[in-house]
């Protein structure tokens, strides 16, 4: 066996690759619907979380549960399916279980005002419920923002030159895009806008994550390995 072929690491069954797509795709299609057809949703200056007040909150919230409940499924899955996987993964995979753990958190708590004491804040008043929230959504932003970091220096079996710049780009993206979307949530400016592009840049990086580590370990063999066997003897 050459070392083309023992370089290639032994990760999760392709089953189980679709959980790390359709946590993020479910989570964008989701909100983007609703942002246009909740009657009274103004998207261009409200958050998504403001998705889940009023009669159909209840959409966005299990919206939030389901989409980290995928993504914990599909971290789950690389924890105990590639114990002898690169030391990369181990590391992608503790920042994805943030990312799973905060949308859980922002769906089963909700961003609202509730009777009692309550701070002031560029969202409105928010009591411990609505800071519970916000430390939800913030882990998630935190989480991806850490992944792209990692994927931006890391050496992976799936990595790529090109990968690691928009890695780097992506995390550079977020930080800017989220500072947008605190500084316009102050002065009522397009908060819901800015947060919505930094949302959808998480989503498609995480997507595409998942579909370049499916096609070299999930089944398909890698560029080299191919080559490798194209050659004569």
């Amino acid at each position: 066996m050459g070392p083309a072929e023992t370089a290639r690491p032994a990760l999760a069954p392709r089953p189980w690759w679709w959980a790390g797509m359709a946590g993020p795709v479910l989570f964008t299609v989701s909100w983007g619907a609703e942002s246009f057809l909740v009657p009274g949703t103004h998207p261009w200056n409200q958050s998504i979380s403001f998705l889940g007040q009023g009669p159909w909150g209840w959409v966005q919230n299990d919206n939030f549960v389901v989409s980290g409940l995928l993504v914990l499924v599909f971290v789950g899955v690389l924890y105990t399916e590639s114990p002898d996987g690169p030391p990369e993964l181990k590391s992608l995979a503790r920042w994805q279980s943030l990312a799973a753990l905060g949308m859980i958190l922002a769906g089963l708590v909700r961003q609202r005002s509730l009777s009692g004491a309550a701070l002031a804040s560029p969202f409105g008043p928010l009591t411990a419920a609505g800071l519970g929230h916000i430390a939800g959504s913030g882990l998630v932003y935190l989480a991806v923002v850490g992944a792209c970091g990692l994927e931006g220096r890391a050496a992976a079996p799936w990595s790529t030159l090109a990968w690691r710049w928009w890695s780097r780009v992506t995390a550079t993206g977020l930080v800017i895009g989220l500072g947008l979307f605190l500084a316009s949530a102050a002065d009522g400016g397009p908060s819901g806008l800015w947060e919505r592009v930094v949302a959808l840049m998480a989503s498609v990086w995480m997507v595409a994550l998942v579909q370049r580590m499916q096609r070299v370990t999930g089944g398909a063999a890698p560029p080299e390995r191919t080559r490798a066997r194209g050659r004569p003897a």
